[in-house]
């Protein structure tokens, strides 16, 4: 488990292929799933 008062070191660059190893195993990869990540980088900083 990860202890939110621990840092977990510098940021990561969250570029597509970040995202989609993120949400590796939280999704099934259906028809939706290119529009979720499309949506992921619509609000990435």
């Amino acid at each position: 488990m990860t202890d939110p008062d621990v840092p977990s070191g510098p940021p990561v660059a969250l570029d597509r292929a970040e995202v989609r190893e993120r949400l590796s195993g939280n999704l099934c990869r259906c028809g939706a799933y290119p529009n979720i990540v499309e949506a992921v980088e619509d609000v990435i900083p």
